[in-house]
């Protein structure tokens, strides 16, 4: 087989299997935005975006199940930092941490890599500070991100945006953004994003970690919808002027 490991390939497989998630940084704030899903019209939506710290959370794709171990991993490793030196976890230590346990675990016999992928995001003396870590232990620092089924929309949508983003001091501005890149992936999909299905969070720097509530989503949502409106109004408007031209 040249070497390959199918384990790993599967659980690379299952994080571009999961839905999406993705991330921007700003030059005080990182924002986060993920798309939930249901496993059944039955079910509530899956929770994809976790607290780890006051400075610090995670969006994840792939095994729910996994991505839980490994969050509460970074919590207890949170809170023993905090208890032994009295100051917060470095971000991308924790993240070091994290890596190598993946890493491991596609070394041993005795079990199975972890089929999830992480963005980590967090602020400490440096700034704002956004990561991925994937099943196979690598790790990479990203102004911008997103992973999960369908993440490349985002990702073209972040490239455009991030330049400008780098220097944003407004959290408000970052938010849009990434629920525009979120809307990306679902353009070709009979999906609508509702308050149910987008879970947003932000870590901001002197600022403790918070997840946007339902009324918070709805106001982004709502004038996400009414910009879209207006420009098709537009489109509209120019395409009428040009049956006129053409009738002429």
């Amino acid at each position: 087989m040249g070497g390959r490991l199918l384990q790993l390939e599967a659980a690379m497989e299952s994080v571009n299997q999961g839905s999406v998630v993705l991330a921007l940084r700003g030059k005080n704030a990182v924002v986060m935005t993920a798309l939930l899903r249901t496993p059944s019209d039955l079910a509530s939506f899956q929770k994809k975006l976790f607290y780890v710290d006051d400075h610090m959370g995670i969006g994840i794709s792939g095994l729910t199940s996994d991505g839980r171990r490994l969050t509460k991993q970074m919590q207890s490793a949170c809170i023993n930092h905090k208890y032994s030196y009295s100051t917060a976890q470095p971000v991308e230590r924790l993240v070091i941490r994290i890596a190598d346990k993946k890493a491991l675990q596609t070394q041993t016999g005795s079990g199975r890599p972890y089929g999830v992928g992480l963005l980590v995001m967090g602020v400490d003396e440096t700034g704002p500070r956004l990561f991925e870590t994937s099943p196979s232990g690598n790790y990479y620092e990203y102004h911008a991100h997103a992973i999960g089924a369908r993440a490349q929309p985002a990702k073209t949508y972040l490239e455009r945006v991030f330049e400008e983003c780098k220097g944003e001091e407004d959290e408000k501005k970052l938010i849009e953004h990434s629920i525009k890149a979120l809307v990306e992936t679902i353009k070709t999909k009979d999906i609508k994003l509702t308050v149910e299905n987008t879970a947003v969070s932000v870590v901001k720097v002197g600022e403790a970690y918070r997840g946007l509530g339902n009324d918070e989503i709805a106001e982004y949502l709502d004038r996400l919808e009414d910009n879209t409106a207006e420009a098709e109004d537009d489109d509209d408007d120019d395409d009428d002027d040009g049956m006129d031209v053409d009738g002429q």
